[in-house]
């Protein structure tokens, strides 16, 4: 098989078929079906939970809406991409007709880039929500976030609308015998402009915008510690998120959620590393040596890669109360003692919650608006 045949990020090559003994037809499909299963789950959750609190313990904002975006692009992920490339360690020729050769190969490309942009626009809004959380109040909403989102979705198809014209079936002799492959049908020389230019799309732009966005974060939370009121933050433009009228409490908050944001973001940029410098020497490497060493790193890459799209629902959980909290109400069945629980609930959430029409006044300026209070933790907002 050429250098033509291998994807940027999936599809069997020839040294699979050199190398592919009965461990790797058993232990990886094995593997990869209990990560579809762990993700499957984990990800439905969020999107339920999310969907089902929406306005109540998990209130809709922008951040709420983007990792309902990652998490349908996760499901995306591991549903229609991991069984197929799992089925290629099985059996070499692809059985699952040309359509099928397209779309698995598309939405492979589809669902990392709509991930790599929800990730950027999610860090871009902690930016907004922490540097300047008064001039940005209009904007960080749950209806821009959405149209944000759909943007990102319409943007993924239509960038990666040429892997539907350009894949299809091909004949490959493998030990001899005349197989069924799923591969690109590139033009000459395309193969390399295109494996550069996805990494550098899916991973590479994406990251540095988050990196440089994390950067202005920090040196903003440098300036205003928590527990080191600046005063010359009285003063300044921007305005303070203490004028919001959660004063510190509103500011712990929202840093919680930016460090659980780029605690996401990193584990990304780790599980997709390896996959991405693989398939960039690949498609250098005229010569690329076919060892059995560097098909068990090809493996372990492509697994990698493949946690990424399960472990964002562990990240929710482990940093975000309120993503708790709000998936004990959601489904009050999971809980030890559903009947006292959900009186216990309701009675939180009457002492918690408290309404007021209130007139803020910060830095000059009066903010008229009618605010629901909450403390209830970290919740993402």
């Amino acid at each position: 098989m050429t250098t033509e045949a291998i994807t940027t990020t999936s599809n069997i090559t020839d040294i699979d078929d050199e190398f592919s003994g009965m461990e790797y037809k058993v232990v990886v499909p094995t593997i990869w079906g209990i990560i579809i299963v762990i993700g499957a789950v984990g990800n439905t959750i969020v999107v339920f939970t999310m969907c089902k609190q929406g306005g109540r313990t998990m209130p809709r904002t922008a951040t709420n809406c983007y990792i309902i975006n990652v998490a349908l692009a996760d499901l995306a992920f591991l549903l229609l991409v991991i069984p197929f490339t799992a089925a290629s360690y099985v059996t070499p020729e692809w059985i699952f007709g040309e359509t099928m050769c397209k779309l698995n190969n598309y939405v492979i490309s589809v669902s990392l880039l709509s991930t790599c942009l929800t990730l950027t626009a999610m860090t871009i809004d902690r930016y907004f929500a922490i540097v300047h959380p008064i001039r940005s109040l209009r904007t960080r909403t749950h209806k821009v976030a959405f149209l944000v989102c759909l943007a990102i979705w319409l943007a993924s198809l239509v960038v990666c609308s040429p892997y539907l014209k350009y894949y299809g079936l091909g004949q490959q002799l493998i030990k001899n015998k005349p197989v069924t492959v799923c591969f690109p049908k590139w033009p000459p020389s395309w193969f390399k402009v295109v494996t550069i230019t996805m990494v550098l799309v899916t991973y590479v732009i994406p990251l540095s915008v988050i990196v440089i966005s994390y950067s202005l974060i920090l040196k903003n939370l440098w300036r205003h510690r928590v527990g080191q009121p600046d005063r010359h933050n009285h003063s300044s433009g921007d305005g303070s998120e203490a004028c919001l009228g959660g004063g510190d409490t509103l500011t712990r908050r929202r840093r919680k959620v930016a460090k659980m944001v780029a605690v996401v973001v990193i584990l990304f940029a780790i599980t997709w590393l390896p996959i991405h410098i693989f398939t960039l020497c690949f498609a250098l490497d005229d010569n690329f040596p076919k060892t059995k060493a560097l098909f068990d790193v090809k493996v372990f890459a492509h697994t990698l890669s493949y946690c990424n799209s399960c472990v964002n629902p562990f990240v929710y959980t482990i940093m975000g109360d309120g993503f708790r909290k709000a998936f004990r109400e959601s489904l009050p069945q999971c809980c030890s003692c559903c009947a006292s629980s959900s009186k216990n609930s309701e009675l939180r959430q009457l002492q918690s919650r408290t309404f007021t029409n209130t007139t803020y006044t910060c830095q000059g300026k009066r903010l008229a608006s009618t605010t629901e209070t909450r403390f209830n933790g970290d919740m993402l907002d």
